[in-house]
């Protein structure tokens, strides 16, 4: 079964349309956008919904889907973008609680590893207004966390300068680590990162992240202004900008998980994409 998945984040607004065999999730097509609550607005990001939702659906999706997370907890704006779902015949606008978060991106982030890991597992998934922590095995989530810290949320109150200065990151620090105070995953034999910062940290850091590496990646990313170093990595600077904020939150974390975390294959998406082929599955066999 193909399905599209639009995911309304923090930082960004995502498309996924996924070929869903089993547990295998095969991506087709793939779309970010820097547009959110936060930043375009609810009439703007309702038409891109309107755009992606098409997209998806000339890709082959037979279920769409739109779900919203940390930016849409709450807000006066998710009522207009579930009107604008509603008419592109999505079912509406559904906004994962904490606990979905973190279930969802333990699932897809397994499926990404394709059976190749085992015991137990930590999947952290860093957002833009929140982190969740989730730790199971082949039969699913056993213990998960989350505290309402991410990549934008902790710029947009510490990290105030472009670089960072060394006061903004000792305080960055200190308040990730009171978020984080009693948090107490089991012991894990792996660890796993997904979302975008994630990915992002991929073309610094290589597949692994670990706190020698963190350390140094965020006096790389401290020593110029983001549009500087974007061009020079070859990433968008809205997304420089924020990975300082997602390598302090990175480093408490390897408090908390075995080292080295590695950035999975998949994440909340492809778990989503997963939910959705097997909620749609008993409907297709009746037909």
């Amino acid at each position: 079964m193909v399905v599209g998945v639009i995911d309304i984040g923090t930082n960004t607004t995502r498309l996924l349309v996924a070929e869903v065999e089993g547990e295998s999730v095969q991506p087709l097509l793939q779309h970010r956008h820097f547009a959110t609550p936060a930043g375009a607005g609810a009439r703007a990001l309702s038409r891109l919904v309107e755009r992606e939702a098409e997209t998806a659906r000339e890709a082959g999706a037979e279920v769409v889907h739109t779900v919203g997370t940390a930016s849409l907890r709450g807000s006066p704006e998710a009522r207009r973008l579930d009107r604008a779902c509603r008419r592109m015949g999505a079912g509406g606008l559904r906004i994962l609680t904490e606990a979905e978060e973190a279930r969802l991106a333990f699932a897809g982030a397994l499926a990404g590893e394709h059976g190749e890991v085992h015991g137990r597992v930590a999947v952290i998934d860093v957002g833009g207004g929140s982190t969740e922590i989730a730790a199971g095995g082949a039969d699913g989530v056993e213990w998960w966390a989350s505290r309402p810290v991410g990549s934008r949320r902790l710029t947009e109150r510490a990290l105030l300068s472009d670089p960072p200065q060394p006061s903004q990151l000792a305080a960055a620090r200190n308040a990730v680590s009171r978020r984080f105070a009693g948090v107490e995953p089991p012991a894990c034999d792996l660890a796993l990162a997904v979302g975008g910062g994630a990915a992002s940290l991929r073309r610094l850091c290589g597949d692994r992240l670990d706190r020698r590496t963190l350390t140094a990646t965020l006096e790389r990313l401290c020593a110029a202004p983001s549009a500087e170093l974007a061009a020079e990595l070859d990433l968008d600077a809205r997304r420089v900008r924020l990975l300082p904020a997602a390598l302090i939150v990175f480093e408490q974390l390897c408090e908390l998980v075995p080292e080295p975390l590695r950035i999975a294959r998949g994440g909340m998406r492809e778990g989503l994409a997963l939910a959705l082929a097997e909620r749609a599955a008993p409907a297709a066999e009746g037909r």
